[in-house]
């Protein structure tokens, strides 16, 4: 039962995580993405934190956002016009000019592959893809471990073991704001200069390569100092470094598939979702076997792997690098039906 109602909740709340950067995608210009995107992406890193408050607040604002809100997808908003114009006219040839021509089945059938086939035929996208999902998988193990480390190392009660997600949850605003100042003030210093925009300029290098080395450096702190059992503000202090590198490299590899990906923004994002959540859950189950037999110390372990791999993922980035994502088959492929 508990598994079933836990793959429900999931079936439901992906909705929101791939919907969400479509309307930003739709709505927000070009050089204030960034921003919007550094306070989107919040919600998932945030909801362990403050989820309980929050989800009173966000039931009210869903069901009032329900009446409230405009469609802002550019195709639905044609197809609606062009439905009441061939209703007032009497006309049955107006058509939108995004119209694909499918049957709603159809649609439906090519909607729900495009995730899947964004995955596995765009290099790119499996490419961020899979270094976000593996920048994930700490996150999940601190949340897990918090309970365990802070109650039998360091002997807090139960009341007041909910106070330890303020270390991360502190990491990811000042992370937040350190995207949102960064993020839109390239994209605008290039169209200021009249130089082209291009969706890699949200992945520089000067802020990509600190952000991913503070997930190592935040595990080796945490690792380090509960396995020597230190002063509790250390491990804390460790995961305030993991919370501030984990929301910049998620806010920036996500703002990037928006802003390459265009239309299927919300296609890239829910490919990201989905492989971020599967492999979160089945490293976790290794990871969990990994802690019992090393301790808790083991994290530190982790730090050679990421290393290792955001070596490789630099170099797949910038062998597959400028105008990739925005032309390679997956794009063309759609456009051509």
């Amino acid at each position: 039962m508990l598994l079933a109602f836990r793959f429900l909740s999931g079936l439901a709340g992906v909705a929101t995580i791939t919907c969400g950067s479509g309307t930003i995608a739709d709505v927000m210009p070009l050089e204030s993405r960034g921003k919007a995107m550094a306070i989107y992406c919040t919600g998932p890193l945030m909801g362990p934190v403050i989820g309980p408050i929050a989800a009173i607040c966000v039931g009210v604002v869903t069901i009032i956002a329900f009446i409230i809100l405009r469609e802002t997808y550019p195709i639905t908003i044609l197809e609606r016009k062009a439905a009441a114009l061939r209703k007032s006219t009497g006309n049955p040839f107006y058509t939108s000019r995004l119209d694909s021509g499918l049957t709603r089945k159809a649609l439906w059938g090519r909607t729900l592959l495009r995730p899947l086939k964004l995955l596995f035929c765009s290099p790119i996208c499996a490419a961020m893809c899979g270094y976000t999902a593996v920048m994930y998988d700490p996150l999940y193990i601190l949340f897990t471990t918090f309970t365990f480390v802070f109650s039998d190392v360091y002997h807090f009660s139960t009341s007041i073991i909910g106070l330890t997600f303020l270390g991360s949850g502190v990491g990811m605003f000042v992370g937040l704001a350190f995207v949102s100042s960064l993020s839109d003030s390239i994209i605008k210093r290039k169209q200021a200069a009249g130089e082209e925009v291009k969706p890699e300029d949200r992945l520089p290098r000067i802020v990509i390569i600190p952000a991913s080395l503070n997930m190592p450096v935040g595990l080796i702190i945490y690792g380090w100092a509960t396995e020597k059992v230190v002063h509790w503000i250390v491990p804390m202090i460790g995961t305030a470094i993991i919370g501030f590198g984990n929301i910049s490299i998620l806010t920036y590899i996500q703002t990037y598939l928006v802003d390459a990906f265009g239309v299927y923004a919300a296609c890239a994002i829910a490919a990201n979702a989905v492989l971020r959540s599967l492999l979160g859950a089945l490293l976790h189950l290794g990871d969990c076997r990994f802690m019992i037999s090393w301790g808790w110390g083991g994290e530190i372990r982790c730090w050679g792997l990421l290393r290792w791999l955001w070596r490789r993922f630099r170099g797949a980035l910038g062998f597959m690098g400028r105008g990739f994502g925005r032309v390679g088959g997956f794009r063309l492929s759609f456009r051509e039906g």
